[in-house]
């Protein structure tokens, strides 16, 4: 288990998964890509749509629907945490081998597993 349970795991969180299906059916959200949502956070993806190479991500508090900015300094933002990446790298995949987009939407990625072997490694090699 985690410190925090109520930001990771949906049984600990007063939204239920089913609430937020139905909030984000009703959020008018467009375009052609996949979502990613934690109790915390959600992701939208999504293809350019004039530039289809392109994927632009947008994200919201899970819980009160309110813009997260992605801006993390150093004129960085963020993309994705290892699990949304895992996802990202095979939806990419998908839509890269993928004809036609009804062909890219009949594939859905499933996240088995993205295990995080040491959590400090990059601290540990800036303080060498």
């Amino acid at each position: 288990g985690r410190d925090n349970p109520a930001r990771y795991e949906w049984s600990h969180t007063p939204l239920s998964k089913a609430q937020f299906e139905a909030d984000f059916k009703a959020g008018g959200h467009e375009g052609i890509g996949f979502v990613t949502a934690f109790p915390h956070i959600t992701k939208v993806f999504r293809y350019a749509p004039k530039a289809e190479i392109l994927m632009l991500v947008k994200a919201y508090n899970t819980q009160t629907g309110q813009d997260v900015n992605l801006d993390r300094g150093e004129k960085y933002m963020e993309f994705a945490c290892l699990a949304e990446a895992v996802i990202a790298a095979a939806e990419y995949r998908f839509w890269g081998e993928a004809a036609t987009v009804q062909d890219y939407l009949a594939q859905t990625a499933a996240l088995e597993d993205a295990p995080i072997r040491v959590h400090n490694k990059l601290k540990t090699y800036w303080e060498k």
